[in-house]
């Protein structure tokens, strides 16, 4: 399979299932010091201080109800229901992953290419 039809793949299944694409982003994070998105069920350990502080980190229109949240690097909490609400480019992360093929074994389009 060419890289580009890889990385469409890529792309694709990251679209399609969307834990699969935040578990992806988060290894990507985590190896070059991003913040990490968390479930929403993460609140309460994750978010601390005192209320007053924890307000003035919220960004208009977090909503409990989503699933993911995550701390967008300006000290803002924001939170999304899909992959395309956040900003995370999967773009990017399909070309990290193509790059570091090895740290995403659990990646079916990469399984493909290995049967090739």
């Amino acid at each position: 399979m060419k890289t580009k039809d890889l990385k469409n793949a890529i792309i694709e299944e990251l679209e399609n299932d969307e834990s699969k694409a935040i578990e992806c982003y988060n290894k990507f994070a985590e190896i070059n010091s991003y913040e990490t998105i968390f479930g929403m069920y993460e609140l309460d350990d994750v978010v601390t201080g005192t209320t007053t502080e924890v307000l003035d980190s919220v960004m208009t229109g977090f909503n409990t109800n989503h699933n993911y949240f995550y701390c967008d690097g300006r000290g803002y909490w924001r939170s999304f229901d899909y992959i395309e609400d956040s900003d995370i480019c999967l773009s990017e992360l399909a070309d990290y992953i193509l790059e570091n093929m090895e740290d995403f074994d659990d990646i079916e389009a990469l399984e493909d290419e290995d049967e090739d």
